[in-house]
């Protein structure tokens, strides 16, 4: 039969996706463990599962903070009934990813520092240090996107709340995802099934503004 949902996302690729390999923070750059759970976050989400078999994690250490109130967090989360504006990602209609117009959806850009201050800003290159170029230069992260993608952080409501567009488009990839996003001023909550069997259960921290 054709047609259907996707497969589960897998358990390690779950741990994978919500972590931030590149902080210089131990919590934030890998999957840790807090009792018979393992938990994967990057500040603006975090995702809680059952640790696939085959596999450790390091202990949460008491002074990675804040990793010590995250069994709480899930734990309160838990005693809050789903509300009425919860959705299945799969049906939530977001935009396509914009092209950023500065590197043109590279991520990238090629950076010429200013020959009048050597990078450091003045008036000649108003204050910028240097500028863009089209065909020379060193290569460096775009500054004006995420990665590409122009309208990564803007902020999408969803019920009474706001999200960043990233997340929510990264949530939407996840087969079988729901998403609450909770009362006024709640973190969003979301769950998904695993390939290994069980759910993932996590949370989404809402915009404040744009």
């Amino acid at each position: 039969a054709g047609g259907g949902m996707n497969p589960p996302i897998t358990a390690a690729a779950a741990l994978a996706m919500f972590c931030d390999p590149e902080s210089i923070f131990i919590w934030k750059a890998g999957p840790f463990a807090i009792g018979e759970h393992v938990y994967a976050a990057n500040g603006h989400w975090v995702v809680r599962l059952n640790p696939p078999a085959g596999h450790q994690y390091p202990q949460a250490d008491p002074e990675w903070l804040p990793t010590p109130k995250a069994p709480g967090m899930f734990t309160d989360a838990a005693a809050r009934p789903w509300s009425d504006d919860t959705v299945a990602m799969a049906g939530m209609a977001l935009p396509p990813a914009a092209t950023c117009p500065k590197c043109k959806g590279t991520g990238t850009i090629l950076w010429v520092d200013c020959d009048t201050c050597g990078g450091r800003g003045c008036i000649e290159c108003g204050e910028a240090g240097g500028w863009v170029s089209d065909n020379m230069g060193e290569a460096l992260p775009c500054f004006s996107c995420d990665g590409g993608v122009d309208d990564n952080w803007k902020g999408v409501n969803v019920g009474c709340n706001r999200f960043s567009m990233k997340y929510l488009r990264e949530l939407k990839a996840i087969p079988g995802c729901t998403f609450d996003p909770g009362h006024d001023q709640d973190v969003g909550r979301f769950r998904f099934p695993l390939a290994e069997g069980g759910e993932a259960v996590g949370m989404l921290m809402p915009r404040a503004r744009d």
